[in-house]
């Protein structure tokens, strides 16, 4: 096949050859064939024989026991002669004998054979026993009786029982050529009937087998197709998450860089008027820092959710979250974030990385929500349960909670800080992407009373796997 995929008679034959299955059809069709025919030979057509010679041997004894009447007669009538030419050629007989006990012909169409004695085994150890003894004659062939004849016939000796002891027993020969022409021309048309429909089953056979591999040529064409196409768009989204993802930094790396310029023309303006304090000096370098940090900790997220994607494990789900809380202990501490903690231990086969960074981002963003809205008390509460084969997870916070205008944007794509909500992660857009995707979940946020904050919702069957 080329490039264009044009699938000729020759590739369509070669699959044939390559599919066990195709041939193993054929063979069978060819073994049926062949087995159907010698059944058809066998048990049928022998089957129109033997009816033949039935009816050749129920007519014989019908003629038999007409004529058994004279046997003790010595001379024949005219009358006689007359009547068994009529028998002779009303049934088609060639030749009739009659022979008493010991075998002795004492009567013959052919006047020759009277007196004559038939001292074959035959006749003694069948035909005397009360048993009718017959024998198909081809033309051209010999008789019981060692006499070549020209017509095919079938020489029939029919006994001749009185109470049931062998009284003497007739001989016939009766003409089977015209049954038999016929038997054979009847057999003959049956039997290219039969084979003309077996052959017509068998192209039709073939020409399925042809349909079916084709049909299979073009589906290994089309599915190696739609692999190439699944290989494009995975290129394509795999490009278009890229892009998403540097946007996201971007829009993350602005925050800092906007407050570290301001935190620098500040000190600038201090040192310019000369009121610049070592403590002052102290807390600016320290602000420096601390932004500079998350702008770095910013791309080691973007590192890790590129290179490390799709890396399935089995983990604990409460392991991971207190993971992320003691690597946050510092944030926490410092902005004086208070933890409370309810979780199940919970294992599941998913990823570990992409759940780490959910997490860790929706503590960023309540921690910084806590720094925006300027809290004095600030509390934040997870819960990892189990229920019906599903894994709830919450997070939540007094924090403020979001506004009502922008708490249905907040998942969406390129969501900024202009926007009155704000991390340093990758973004709660990335959140529900990482739910979605990785775990076949949902991330929600609802403002709540209680807490005067926000609660995040995540939720995902447990066994259920989404990529492979």
């Amino acid at each position: 096949m080329n490039k264009k995929h044009k699938i000729g008679f020759v590739d369509i034959v070669k699959n044939i050859f390559r599919k066990g299955v195709y041939l193993l059809v054929i063979v069978m069709m060819v073994v049926f064939i062949t087995i159907s025919h010698y059944i058809l030979h066998k048990y049928v057509f022998e089957r129109f024989q033997d009816t033949m010679m039935n009816y050749v041997i129920e007519e014989s004894t019908k003629v038999g026991k007409h004529i058994s009447v004279h046997q003790d007669v010595t001379k024949q009538s005219e009358v006689m002669d007359i009547a068994l030419e009529h028998i002779m050629e009303d049934f088609t007989i060639n030749k009739i004998k009659l022979f008493d006990k010991d075998g002795y012909i004492i009567f013959s169409t052919k006047h020759e054979d009277i007196g004559t004695k038939n001292s074959h085994n035959y006749f003694y150890d069948n035909v005397q026993k009360g048993e009718t003894y017959y024998k198909i004659v081809n033309a051209g062939e010999t008789t019981l009786e060692n006499v070549t004849i020209q017509k095919d016939v079938a020489e029939i000796y029919i006994p001749i029982m009185k109470n049931g002891i062998f009284a003497g027993a007739s001989e016939i020969y009766y003409d089977i050529s015209a049954k038999k022409y016929q038997l054979n021309k009847v057999i003959e048309q049956t039997d290219k009937l039969f084979m003309i429909v077996l052959t017509i089953l068998f192209f039709i056979v073939l020409i399925m087998i042809y349909v079916a591999s084709k049909n299979n040529i073009l589906k290994q064409i089309n599915d190696e197709t739609s692999k190439e196409l699944d290989l494009i768009l995975q290129k394509q989204k795999r490009t278009t998450a890229l892009g998403e993802l540097i946007g996201n930094i971007a829009h993350h790396w602005r925050q800092p860089l906007s407050l570290i310029t301001t935190v620098i023309t500040g000190y600038k303006l201090r040192v310019d008027m000369g009121i610049v304090s070592d403590d002052e000096l102290e807390r600016t370098t320290n602000l420096v820092v601390q932004y500079a940090n998350n702008l770095s900790t910013t791309i080691d997220r973007f590192r890790d959710f590129v290179v490390n994607a799709n890396e399935q494990t089995e983990f604990f789900l409460d392991e991971v979250i207190n993971n992320v809380l003691k690597n946050s202990k510092d944030i926490l501490n410092n902005n004086q974030i208070e933890i409370k903690s309810d979780l199940e231990s919970i294992k599941i086969n998913g990823y570990e990385k992409e759940f780490t960074e959910v997490i860790s981002n929706l503590l960023i963003n309540s921690s910084e929500a806590f720094i925006k809205n300027n809290i004095e008390d600030r509390l934040i509460e997870l819960s990892l349960k189990e229920k019906d084969g599903n894994i709830y997870i919450t997070l939540k916070d007094n924090a403020g909670g979001v506004s009502e205008d922008i708490i249905n944007k907040i998942f969406d794509p390129y969501f900024t800080t202009k926007h009155q909500f704000q991390g340093t992660g990758l973004g709660l857009f990335f959140c529900l992407k990482i739910i979605k995707e990785y775990f076949d979940g949902t991330i929600d946020c609802k403002n709540q009373e209680q807490l005067a904050g926000s609660i995040f919702t995540i939720i995902f069957p447990k066994n259920k796997r989404v990529k492979e």
